[in-house]
């Protein structure tokens, strides 16, 4: 048993922002949200980006192959060393940080049905996006893959795949705060998917799944209809403040990382988070 007095150890985690040019001329961009089970033991009934966390398998040496790394040595995340939470990371060996990266593919094709990948032979993009043939294809794999006959792994590996880490860009890293019984060390993504991506919710551990544009996501929250937490809303209003969305990209590949642990203060209907204002806006 785990001593109350004692934080829980947060498990390594990741998920991923998947942005796509507006249907809405009015509006800059659009973000694919699932909303998690009400009988979820974390986060029940709220509207999430596509993640989870990582598993022995995302790690493995004949797993990490089938990952393309821009630079496949060094640093992988760019955090700023001694700020923010960083006393609170879950140290990763150098395979854990790389099967990060393949735990958000992974978690992104089994929650939300979209596989970002590379053709090996060719190192042509894979995408399932409307109309494409291989749609019924890879939703069979999914089905498969939720019902434990096959791997992630498995299905790159006779699709001849390649996991593309550079469509993955890293965003920022938060921490579950300290007094939470189920904690997360989670890095933040995004990519960008193309026009008629194909994403839908798994109906298991999500159940309803629509691409909505950041400030409609937060109109909605502030009108009470849906349900958000305190860091999905934090992101959202980040990527609101965009009128573009390669501006929005240019941010994400230069912006710092600071590991961000929300202070929790008591209210009289649970927890209110803060930011620590020294890293309020520079996460």
């Amino acid at each position: 048993m785990s001593n109350p007095s004692q934080p829980v150890t947060p498990k390594p985690s990741a998920t991923v922002m998947v942005v796509r040019p507006a249907a809405n001329p009015a509006e800059v961009m659009e973000i694919f949200m699932l909303r998690r089970h009400s009988r979820s033991k974390f986060m029940p009934d709220r509207y999430v980006f596509p993640g989870g966390g990582l598993e022995a398998h995302d790690f493995e040496p004949e797993t990490l192959a089938l990952l393309k790394l821009e630079s496949p040595e060094g640093t992988l995340f760019r955090d700023l060393p001694g700020e923010g939470a960083y006393n609170q990371v879950t140290p990763l060996t150098t395979a854990q940080e790389k099967g990060l990266f393949v735990a958000t593919f992974r978690e992104l094709f089994e929650e939300a049905g979209v596989l970002l990948a590379l053709h090996k032979e060719t190192g042509e993009p894979f995408e399932l996006v409307e109309g494409s043939e291989e749609h019924h294809k890879y939703a069979r794999y999914r089905d498969q893959l939720h019902a434990h006959e096959i791997s992630f792994r498995d299905i790159l590996t006779h699709e001849n795949l390649l996991l593309d880490a550079s469509r993955l860009i890293y965003y920022s890293h938060w921490i579950t705060p300290l007094v939470e019984p189920i904690r997360y060390d989670t890095r933040f993504f995004v990519t960008l998917a193309q026009p008629d991506q194909i994403a839908e919710s798994d109906y298991l551990e999500t159940t309803h799944g629509l691409w909505i544009s950041p400030r409609t996501a937060l109109f909605r929250y502030e009108a009470g209809d849906f349900n958000l937490i305190f860091p999905t809303i934090l992101h959202l209003r980040r990527l609101a403040i965009h009128d573009t969305i390669a501006g929005m990209l240019e941010v994400a590949h230069s912006k710092t990382v600071i590991p961000v642990s929300p202070d929790a203060i008591p209210s009289e209907v649970g927890l209110d988070f803060n930011l620590p204002g020294a890293i309020a806006d520079r996460w």
